[in-house]
């Protein structure tokens, strides 16, 4: 059984991917967080908050990005994209 520390370090692994591979994602597509927020219809701020760690990533905006980049979810959460 997981406990609930190493759960919580997990989810913050996850969290700490999903915004590094978004950030690079952005960038491979020389995009801004605007114009990621005017494709998937999200403010700029939002993404901003979740991409500082401010915010914490919905299930659903993971699953736009994902969709937006045509990658997996466990593409942007379980890897480190730069690495490929």
């Amino acid at each position: 059984m997981i406990k609930r520390k190493e759960l919580k370090n997990m989810y913050e692994n996850y969290k700490e991917n999903f915004r590094m591979n978004i950030r690079a994602l952005l960038r491979e597509n020389n995009m801004s967080q605007g114009d990621l927020g005017k494709e998937i219809n999200k403010n700029v701020s939002h993404i901003n908050g979740i991409l500082n760690g401010h915010n914490n990533p919905t299930l659903d905006f993971v699953i736009q990005c994902a969709e937006y980049f045509k990658v997996s979810v466990d593409t942007l959460l379980f890897t480190n994209i730069e690495d490929r």
